[in-house]
């Protein structure tokens, strides 16, 4: 039994968390209801795993994957990712391959390191990652597993003991069943570690990844945990995870919650009740589950939390529900990855497409896809089923390997007869390999060498101390008016050399160099339009250094609410919702988002393809893109609630040819719904519709607009026009008007007044007046 003093410790543990966590959603609620919370970025280091091991005067690769989708709400884009050792940075990363932020750590010397990262989003919210743990030492790296150096871990169970070839075919570790509560803890406070400790040791011992699999589970857990109040129980959950974290401090992830989705536990609801302190808790109550992963959070600095199930990729209503409450744990940072089991039961009789759909609609968590359980018999429960097995290792494995959301793959078993589902086995006891395990070999020696994870070599780069370069002028969010020259000062120095040269950039764009001393340059023309600027220092020796990302802001620039409207990114924020047992897909063709709806129902909003905008009362907004369709049909393009009873608050019939066509629709919001999304509803209609440059755009208009100047005056107005619109100034001046292209389309002169515009379509446009020498734009609405 434990002390007295131990219960005293884990209820006053229990009892002030319970307080933060509830002042800290009261404080959420609150901000919900005046649509102020704004949540965070994801942010997880994916390479390398914590227990990796390096040789000292190597370089070591960090990739990190964040994402600012995934959430209730806010969701835009990642603007930065920093990479630390400890608090020291190390460097960032403004650019990305399919949410992957890269930097290369240089020549890093012999020592124990921890490895963060700190992800910015585009409306200045920060989120620090789980620390990684890496060890850097003078000894020679031991290559373990088939996946050394390919960029994933491929690990495997040990049941009991490290099985036949365990080292050559695996470089993961999870325990099959001792480190799951009941075996831990079956007598209340009494802890058997001995089947985890040799799961971790032999990780630890290897430098292998370990996965603690499982924290709270509604099955193999102990007894008495349902004989105790909700209180009790609680308390006896953070004692549980508090000595999980003691003794694991080199676990890599932790299922914190494991099979909670509807009854994929009988006792589900059992530990709703219990942990939520009520009965009949409902499914979509996140109350507990929020709690748990509160306290996890708090315990595991240097561990990533996973939700983890079964069943999904054969059930995207069942990947939507967990969706649904990853939402609420990616509001508040309390998640780092997506846990799918995939069993040979829901896999084996899937299509390499159906189940790459599946991990991309997984892919919306906003957080790495963890593939924790995977086994595949081919749909033949014995071990005769070799060429059915290897034929379904074909044609799965590769769609799981490949996708760019995937950070690593536990296979649940490997050696014949002892697997939990007979004819997942893939060698016997005497070494004899299935087909599948063969090609299993030959697939993942072929992919190119990554330097990740277990790698024997790596290349040397960094000559030297690297530079350092801060930005001194223009301050952070600075605004400029149209036509301003922008000076561009930084600092650069190099502790053992000299600075070659500091470089300029807006995102990956080059601007220019800096000159002299200060390091200036002066940047004309810059358009209208927000603009995200960095130094770049080189030194003597080729070492790089990146400065801190500095925001400025050139004239008023039309503010765009849609993310990925280009579908350079795939579908990446964009969501297919099929109603009433409608059947339709969407893919990206030629960088183009193409909707087929195959059974397509009996209403247009049967199909809909759809993503989260928002809008504010009296705001005008601007809609553009471009469409056709594979037959000539029509489809709605709408902005809807997103909530019963969902209403349309704007929509627009457009006929579609089969040739490509552009399209503009405005709509003057009335109500704010921070949810609201726009849709394109091609249901009731089998032909594919393609979509693309997708626009929705905040129209910035004023009825009067003046030129401040103490000697002239210009009005613009009315704005919005319908017919024409009047310029008046004092004396002669001049006018252009372009399209969002930046296309002249009208110029004129005038004096004292003049109107314009009696020629334009519908849309947007950009007046341009210059009048003594002063310039003005504005933007201007033709409705």
């Amino acid at each position: 039994m434990k002390t007295k003093n131990y219960v005293s410790f884990g209820l006053r543990f229990y009892r002030y968390s319970y307080f933060v966590i509830f002042a800290f959603l009261l404080l959420s609620n609150n901000q919900l209801g005046a649509q102020t919370v704004t949540y965070p970025p994801s942010c997880a280091i994916t390479m390398p795993h914590s227990n990796a091991y390096f040789k000292a005067g190597t370089d070591i690769e960090i990739q990190v994957y964040a994402t600012d989708i995934g959430k209730s709400t806010n969701n835009g884009t990642v603007s930065k990712v920093e990479f630390y050792n400890g608090t020291a940075l190390l460097g960032q990363a403004t650019t990305h391959t399919n949410n992957k932020y890269t930097f290369k750590w240089a020549c890093v010397a012999a020592g124990t390191y921890t490895i963060k990262a700190k992800a910015t989003n585009d409306k200045s919210v920060a989120f620090s990652s789980t620390g990684v743990i890496i060890t850097v030492g003078t000894a020679n790296v031991t290559p373990r597993g088939m996946s050394a150096c390919k960029g994933k871990y491929l690990a495997n169970i040990i049941p009991g003991a490290a099985q036949i070839n365990y080292n050559t075919l695996w470089n993961g570790v999870t325990a099959e069943n001792n480190c799951k509560w009941g075996p831990v803890e079956s007598t209340r406070d009494q802890f058997n570690w001995n089947g985890a400790d040799v799961t971790y040791n032999h990780a630890k011992n290897n430098n292998m990844m370990f996965r603690y699999h499982a924290g709270v589970w509604a099955s193999q857990y102990p007894s008495w945990l349902t004989t105790l109040s909700t209180a009790d129980a609680k308390a006896e959950v953070v004692e549980y995870l508090t000595a999980i974290a003691a003794r694991f401090p080199l676990a890599d992830q932790i299922d914190v919650l494991n099979e909670q989705l509807g009854n994929h536990q009988a006792d589900n609801q059992k530990f709703r009740d219990l942990f939520g302190g009520a009965t009949n808790t409902s499914a979509t109550d996140f109350t507990w589950q929020i709690w748990l992963f509160t306290q996890a959070r708090a315990l595991f600095p240097n561990t990533k939390l996973v939700l983890n199930d079964y069943g999904l990729e054969n059930d995207q209503n069942a990947i939507n529900m967990q969706l649904n409450l990853l939402k609420a744990l990616r509001d508040r940072g309390l998640v780092d990855g997506f846990g799918t089991q995939a069993h040979c039961f829901n896999i084996d009789g899937l299509s390499a497409n159906a189940l790459k759909s599946s991990l991309d609609l997984m892919t919306k968590a906003g957080i790495p896809i963890y593939v924790t359980e995977l086994d595949l018999n081919g749909g033949q429960e014995n071990d005769n089923n070799a060429a059915a097995q290897l034929t379904s290792y074909q044609t799965h494995f590769p769609v799981f390997w490949d996708h760019p959301s995937v950070a690593g793959i536990s296979i649940w078993g490997y050696l014949t007869g002892a697997t939990w589902i007979g004819g997942t086995g893939l060698i016997s006891s005497n070494g004899t390999e299935k087909s599948a395990l063969t090609w299993l070999k030959e697939y993942v020696s072929g992919k190119s060498n990554i330097g990740y994870p277990s790698c024997a070599t790596g290349a040397c780069s960094n000559l030297g101390t690297p530079p350092t370069v801060s930005i001194t002028s223009p301050a952070n969010n600075t605004k400029y008016a149209n036509g301003s020259t922008i000076t561009l000062n930084a600092t650069a120095s190099d502790a053992d050399g000299t600075v070659s040269k500091v470089e300029f950039f807006n995102g990956t764009m080059k601007i220019g160099e800096g000159l002299g001393s200060s390091y200036t340059f002066d940047w004309r023309g810059a358009a209208e339009g927000n603009y995200s600027i960095t130094a770049k220092a080189t030194d003597n020796s080729g070492n790089v250094t990146t400065s801190s990302v500095i925001e400025i802001v050139v004239g008023n620039p039309i503010v765009n609410l849609i993310t990925n409207g280009d579908f350079n990114n795939g579908t990446t924020n964009w969501d297919l919702q099929l109603n009433n047992n409608s059947v339709g897909t969407i893919t990206v063709v030629n960088n183009a988002l193409k909707i087929c709806p195959t059974t397509a129902g009996n209403a247009d909003w049967n199909v809909q393809v759809r993503q989260d905008v928002g809008i504010v009362s009296g705001k005008k907004y601007q809609i553009t893109y471009s469409a056709k369709a594979d037959a000539p049909r029509t489809f709605n393009v709408s902005i809807q609630q997103n909530a019963d009873p969902y209403t349309i608050y704007a929509s627009q019939q457009v006929d579609l040819t089969t040739t490509s066509q552009s399209f503009t629709q405005n709509y003057t919001a009335t109500i704010t719904d921070a949810t609201a999304q726009l849709k394109f509803f091609v249901g009731n209609n089998t032909s594919c519709v393609t979509i693309d440059n997708v626009v929705m755009s905040e129209v910035v208009v004023t009825s009067l607009e003046i030129i401040e100047n103490a000697s002239n005056t210009v009005s613009i107005y009315p704005n919005p026009f319908s017919s024409e619109i009047q310029i008046e100034s004092k004396g002669k001046f001049s006018y252009q008007i372009m399209n969002q292209l930046g296309q002249v389309i009208e110029t004129g002169k005038g004096e004292n007044a003049i109107n314009a515009g009696t020629q334009l379509s519908k849309g947007l446009y950009i007046l341009l007046v210059e009048n003594g020498g002063i310039k003005k734009s504005q933007k201007i609405v033709k409705e």
